[in-house]
């Protein structure tokens, strides 16, 4: 018998009791974005403490900080034994407007093998699966094969600022002992339904404001129209200097530390799909961007710039023959490996201060700089998660790169140790849109792949996160082997 038996039918046994789980856990509005919702994270919180309990995770803890309170949990089985650390997160986004829901947010509903309702996909169906392969390992064997950590925060959608704070301080137990060999992370996407992914680098990110300021007050554009500077036209030339005809972005130094895409490791039909699956959910007719690279490489492998805000003078009529006093563009950067956030920032400085016109003042601000994270697919602990996908699920997962930004990841990587991103979320689960929902299939299929990752965990040498110690790991699938 393999030693995985005895739990995934531990596993299979209490599905039903997690998805009752499931159904508590959604009907908690724990909106982190509003403060009238500041009770109901808490009792997320308290909620999610009593299932790490649950999983056989005695050490559970409450770890207070200045907005919503970390979870922790923690199972030491053996001081040779190499440790997971799970992560996910209790606060969802706001449900928005709950008329464009077909039932209640936070009334969850199973139809037709989905379950409906906000958070279910984002990130309470995997936080929950996670424990439940702990679960399942508890009752087969009475406990893990490895040292489990558990790290659930309740503010991730608003950027994470609590744990960031946590881990730069280090503060999190065991943290500065560096005994962590892998951090779990299943806060990301499938490929598609029943084809999971591996999620092997996150691009960074960098917020910016640039604001023109004029005259002194607005003035009408009648008797002051040629006669002085007018911060709208003069932050629109800055806006339209920011890229070239090709879509490139126009800052001078911009790219000298991007790389190339290179094609090791990758899986051109899925990078087809996952570039279809995008333009879908946006609608254009086409894609648009740098010259010369795939849709999928645009946005996941180049940088990018993106002017995200235009605002300038009043609203509506008043404001149709008005020079307004101030004009603000904000913008959002995406970066990839190697680039700095911190450089950035300067370049764009430079760009806009050689660039400003007289008779205005130009002020560039900066905020939420994110660096990029890149996981080596020849890691030991990627191997291991491919393999449990592939046991899971019974497709093996395309090794994707995400265009997208996790900051508290980029600080695991540095801080803590080897980030696994595998995540069981379908593409079209609706996440932070109306009508979100899980397949419960999915999940089912993640909490075996997440049984078999813990048993191929056990068999590292511990601190998997320095060089692969059962050496190095090339994937022998592509998505192409699945249709």
């Amino acid at each position: 018998m393999a030693a995985t038996d005895s739990p995934l039918r531990a596993l299979a046994e209490s599905r039903s009791r997690w998805f009752e789980h499931l159904a508590e856990f959604v009907s908690i509005p724990s909106v982190s974005s509003e403060r009238r919702h500041a009770d109901d994270v808490r009792r997320a919180a308290t909620w999610l403490r009593s299932r790490v309990r649950d999983a056989g995770i005695q050490r559970a803890t409450l770890i207070e900080t200045a907005g919503a309170p970390v979870v922790w949990g923690e199972w030491t089985v053996s001081s040779r034994a190499p440790t997971v650390l799970m992560y996910g997160h209790y606060d969802v986004v706001s449900p928005g407007d709950e008329r464009s829901w077909t039932s209640p947010p936070f009334v969850p509903v199973t139809r037709e093998g989905f379950m409906y309702g906000r958070g279910a996909s984002d990130d309470k169906g995997p936080l929950l699966i996670q424990l439940s392969a702990v679960q399942a390992w508890a009752k087969a064997y009475g406990r893990p094969p490895v040292n489990i950590l558990c790290l659930y925060e309740g503010e991730e959608e608003v950027g994470s600022p609590q744990l960031q704070r946590l881990l730069r301080a280090g503060r999190l137990p065991r943290q500065a002992a560096g005994a962590v060999d892998a951090v779990l992370v299943c806060d990301t996407r499938m490929l598609a339904a029943r084809r999971p992914a591996l999620i092997v680098g996150l691009r960074g990110a960098l917020a910016a404001q640039i604001e023109v300021r004029g005259s002194a007050r607005d003035v009408h554009s009648g008797a002051f129209g040629g006669l002085v500077a007018n911060p709208s036209n003069e932050l629109a030339a800055l806006v339209a200097s920011l890229h070239d005809r090709d879509g490139r972005v126009a800052i001078d130094g911009f790219y000298r530390d991007v790389k190339a895409p290179t094609h090791a490791h990758r899986d051109p039909a899925a990078e087809r799909l996952v570039a279809k699956q995008l333009l879908s959910h946006a609608g254009p007719r086409m894609s648009k961007g740098e010259r010369g690279f795939t849709a999928y490489e645009r946005g996941t492998l180049r940088p990018s710039l993106d002017v995200v805000n235009l605002a300038a003078g009043q609203a509506g009529g008043a404001g149709g023959a008005t020079i307004p006093r101030r004009a603000v563009a904000k913008l959002s950067f995406r970066l990839v490996p190697s680039q700095d956030p911190q450089r950035v920032a300067r370049l764009l400085q430079r760009h806009v201060a050689s660039r400003a016109g007289t008779g205005v003042t130009v002020r560039t601000t900066f905020s939420k700089p994110a660096k990029p994270v890149a996981i080596s697919p020849r890691r030991a602990v990627v191997g291991a998660a491919e393999a449990a996908l592939l046991s899971g699920f019974g497709y093996p997962p395309a090794l994707l790169r995400s265009g997208g930004t996790i900051p508290v990841v980029q600080l695991f990587a540095a801080r803590v140790a080897v980030p696994v991103l595998m995540g069981f979320a379908r593409p079209d689960d609706g996440m932070h849109g109306p009508n979100e929902r899980v397949d419960l299939a999915a999940l089912a299929a993640g909490g075996r792949s997440l049984v078999h990752f813990l048993s191929l965990m056990s068999k590292l040498r511990t601190h998997a996160r320095r060089p692969a110690s059962v050496g190095p790991y090339t994937p022998t699938h592509t998505f192409a082997d699945v249709h």
